[in-house]
């Protein structure tokens, strides 16, 4: 599973469903109802945050809250413009999508090609 939704709910259930790393970083202002993506312990890519964009595209009108380990500086880029609050432990570590793949890849991957056309061996 790649992320998890909650569509429409109260800062209540966002502080029950939401794990710790992230229920501290909940802003006090946050109005409701809310829509929370949670990307769980990884990084969000820009081709992630775009999947799950699309899937609360519906949501319009609630504040719109991304989860994530850390996002990659494409997908922060993507996001701003959507006005989308982004909660992330480890935003200090700024990482393209590229070395995220190239990461990914060098850690074992189990694909068999990595996902993005300028990683290696997609020439």
């Amino acid at each position: 599973m790649k992320f998890i939704i909650h569509k429409l709910a109260t800062r209540e259930h966002l502080v029950s469903v939401i794990p710790e790393p992230f229920r501290s970083l909940l802003p006090p202002n946050l109005t409701e109802p809310s829509t929370v993506v949670l990307f769980g312990d990884r990084f969000a890519t820009d081709r992630l945050a775009r999947k799950a964009l699309d899937q609360v595209s519906d949501s319009r009108g609630a504040s719109l809250v991304f989860c994530a380990r850390s996002f990659t500086v494409e997908a922060q880029a993507f996001l701003q413009p959507h006005e989308v609050i982004l909660l992330a432990p480890l935003s200090h570590i700024l990482w393209s999508d590229h070395q995220q793949e190239q990461f990914r890849v060098r850690r074992g991957a189990t694909v068999k090609k990595p996902s993005i056309p300028y990683a290696r061996g997609n020439a």
